[in-house]
């Protein structure tokens, strides 16, 4: 029988950790002064010849035979790389095919990412900064929304420079969790004297697209951006106001006894979304948090709880035979081909450490539409749910497409004991006495579950629609 979960009372403290974990912004941007020289550029085409243009001195010819020089730009969909005007419309070269004479060490981006855009939890975290593609979008050029290919789990974010070229149009747009900034670079860099740039950086997973130019050129290099497993010297004290008030909210949620009075527990669905694959071992993403997911881990360590990164899989209750709880998984399992809202019973009997998490904490054991109990039952202090569900289709990728990584939403489970000592879990099951006591109580065999599967999905498939699905990479993840 799972724990008890005492009073079900929302606590006001649960709010404000929401808030705090919330409050930090998913990009940083600013114009930098810069030496005349960082705006050179030199550049070839296919046939090798090579160019150097100046950006701070530069003709509409010479951005009109750049731009000639660039290939038509593709974007990644449905593990597909796909030319398509309608979505996007600007030109790229490849890292190979030009070498800018600014530094972006040189300028020092990884100090401006370190106090702009990463919490000081991660102040310890060396950024490595690699260069990817330069694109030049014309006039009636523009980029949908979009979000950047995951190139594995240390990469973070991007970076894009903008070039002082005139143009007008072309703001760049990030939106995220119901939010939205623009940033018009031309606008910005017209009230700057002397040489400059625009830049701009953002977590990977923030959507994000280029507006229509009207007039100009807008020419920009991006950079992708990775956590090194190589550390910086750490900064001795931690000043940021969010991680302060974080620790305050948590000191005050775990000495309320009104919640979990008998230790269980605390969920937070994470903010950010991950590059994730089939081999992925979540709990290795502790290292590469972003942002508020970033602070809350380093809360949980520094007050010595028992933190675990999960994936939580909606259950859907169209099948007679799926259970109406969720589906907790340490590991990403290959999904390939399956429509997700209908595998929940495949999930459990098929992968290692899948257990059922109720979906409401007020439980009438009695009157379950289930004919097991919950594996866990989980207090959430954070959960982003929206009308019962929260779906991420990756179908569409900004730069190219990705064969293994996708992106997920993951969640943090936090173990406590008691309110007399919440470090204490002993009187609660560990992960592994739970994934034991949910294998020996299986009521199904995989076979079973597996075969009814395939026989309601055959019955019921639409031949378009499975032809649309095939080889798509799409999971939908509870937060």
């Amino acid at each position: 029988m799972p724990q008890s979960t005492g009073n079900t009372k929302r606590a006001p403290v649960f709010k404000r950790i929401a808030q705090i974990l919330t409050h930090t912004p998913p990009y940083c941007s600013g114009t930098l002064s810069v030496d005349k020289n960082d705006l050179l550029l030199f550049y070839v085409n296919d046939s090798g010849d090579a160019r150097r243009i100046d950006f701070g001195n530069i003709s509409n010819e010479e951005l009109k035979h750049l731009s000639e020089t660039c290939e038509q730009a593709t974007f990644g969909r449905n593990q597909e790389s796909v030319l398509d005007e309608q979505y996007r419309k600007s030109r790229k070269l490849d890292s190979t095919q030009f070498v800018p004479y600014l530094d972006v060490n040189n300028l020092k981006f990884t100090d401006i990412l370190h106090e702009d855009l990463l919490p000081d939890g991660q102040r310890d975290k060396n950024i490595r900064i690699e260069r990817y593609k330069l694109n030049v979008y014309e006039p009636g050029s523009f980029f949908k929304p979009h979000v950047d290919t995951p190139r594995g789990e240390d990469m973070f974010g991007s970076l894009v420079i903008v070039f002082p070229t005139p143009h007008e149009g072309g703001g760049f747009v990030l939106r995220d969790k119901n939010k939205e900034w623009t940033i018009d670079a031309a606008s910005e860099m017209k009230s700057m004297s002397g040489p400059c740039i625009t830049y701009i950086a953002f977590y990977g997973d923030v959507e994000h697209e280029v507006l229509p130019i009207t007039a100009g050129y807008r020419v920009t290099i991006t950079y992708n951006l990775y956590f090194d497993s190589k550390p910086i010297p750490p900064y001795s004290k931690i000043s940021d106001d969010s991680f302060q008030q974080l620790w305050v909210a948590f000191e005050e949620m775990l000495a309320d006894p009104f919640i979990l009075p008998d230790g269980g527990y605390l969920g937070f669905g994470l903010r950010r979304q991950y590059g994730l694959s089939h081999t992925t071992k979540l709990d290795a993403l502790s290292e590469n948090l972003k942002g508020g997911d970033a602070l809350l881990m380093q809360v949980c360590r520094d007050l010595s709880l028992d933190a675990s990164l999960r994936a939580l899989y909606y259950s859907c209750e169209d099948y007679d035979f799926e259970k109406p709880d969720d589906i907790l998984v340490d590991r990403i399992p290959n999904l390939q081909g399956y429509y997700i809202d209908s595998i929940s019973a495949a999930l459990v009997d098929e992968c290692p450490g899948a257990l059922r998490v109720a979906r409401s904490l007020s439980i009438d054991f009695d009157d379950r539409e289930s004919e097991i109990d919950p594996d866990i039952i989980i207090k959430w202090v954070v959960r982003d749910r929206k009308n019962g569900e929260v779906t991420q289709d990756i179908v569409t990728y900004g730069n190219e497409p990705s064969m293994d990584k996708v992106y997920g939403e993951v969640c943090l489970i936090v173990a406590v004991g008691p309110p007399q000592d919440r470090r204490d879990t002993k009187k609660i099951k560990t992960f592994m006495e739970l994934y034991e006591s949910r294998s020996k109580s299986k009521s199904k065999s995989r076979s079973k579950s597996k075969s009814k599967f395939r026989a309601e999905y055959e019955s019921d498939s639409d031949p378009e629609t499975d032809a649309d699905m095939e080889g798509t990479s799409c999971f939908q993840v509870e937060m």
